[in-house]
């Protein structure tokens, strides 16, 4: 990639953020990099790879596509004729694997159908403010069915039959499930706990279907 490409892709980023009104530190946060690797990588002391920038097109809610493109965008959503609905669920599913019916189903969602092509996928409405400001009270988020995590994924999961929407941490042989609000203290998994992985969180929803 061409030093005039990185910078077109950095110009996009910084006006998504200034579009959604954040600053960097909740960059940060939904991208997974900490602020100090953000800005070396902004300021080009360190590599802008193709993995981070496809991290920042999650974070910040867009294609990847997005942020390759040569041309300038508006970075208002837009949805060709190949988006396809999402469901968006009543509540994380008890079991995996998982079988929507539509009892189950409160809303719909469109995103781009060639983002997750082959993916069993699947929405919910967040509640509260455990995962703020990755994810606010009323956003729909989208989750690829999994039962497996890696280090640091975000995850939909159960415990103890409570749904839970948190950062999946592995540490010592121990998991850890945190949240990103300071103000909830994380759950370590013991052997006596119910713990069900549903899904990998994917990113936040666009726009509903206008009924």
């Amino acid at each position: 990639m061409e030093k005039s490409d990185r910078e077109k892709i950095k110009f996009k980023i910084r006006a998504l953020l200034k579009l959604r009104g954040w600053n960097w530190s909740i960059l940060a946060l939904r991208s997974g990099f900490s602020n100090a690797a953000i800005s070396l990588k902004m300021k080009g002391l360190r590599p802008l790879t193709q993995d981070d920038i496809q991290r920042f097109a999650y974070a910040l809610g867009v294609p990847l596509s997005d942020l390759l493109a040569q041309e300038t965008i508006s970075f208002e959503p837009t949805f060709s004729r190949i988006s396809i609905p999402v469901p968006i669920l009543n509540n994380i599913p008890t079991k995996y694997p998982i079988y929507i019916t539509k009892k189950m189903i409160r809303d719909w969602i469109y995103i781009p159908g060639n983002i997750l092509k082959g993916k069993s996928i699947f929405g919910i409405k967040v509640f509260g403010d455990s995962m703020s400001p990755m994810f606010e009270d009323g956003d729909y988020v989208i989750i690829i069915s999994e039962t497996k995590a890696k280090n640091r994924d975000i995850i939909a999961v159960r415990v103890n039959d409570e749904p839970l929407i948190v950062r999946f941490l592995r540490r010592k042989g121990r998991i850890i499930l945190q949240f990103v609000n300071p103000n909830y203290e994380p759950i370590i998994i013991s052997e006596r706990d119910k713990f069900q992985i549903i899904g990998i969180i994917y990113g936040i929803g666009l726009r509903r279907i206008r009924k």
